[in-house]
């Protein structure tokens, strides 16, 4: 299953909104998650699609933890902005 990429342009005023996304989102990529390893578990040790499911599951989880430092980032700002 391929997922489109999904732009939030001019959606950074800090009203949560990118953090609702985010927490929508979720349930799909542990889902993903969840199917890559089941696949990476299927691999012997020596399969080289081990090494690559292992690669592509690592790239999702440090893509998916930025996206949610920065949804956190915006939503802190915006909350300290609305608090002056």
């Amino acid at each position: 299953m391929l997922l489109k990429p999904v732009t939030y342009s001019g959606m950074t005023n800090g009203d949560g909104f990118l953090q609702q996304e985010m927490s929508v989102k979720n349930g799909e990529y542990s889902a993903t998650v969840r199917l890559g390893r089941n696949l990476k578990d299927r691999c012997t040790k020596s399969d080289p699609e081990r090494d690559i499911l292992t690669s592509m599951l690592d790239q999702l989880k440090n893509k998916w933890n930025s996206l949610r430092s920065i949804a956190t980032q915006r939503y802190m700002t915006g909350m300290h902005n609305e608090c002056e």
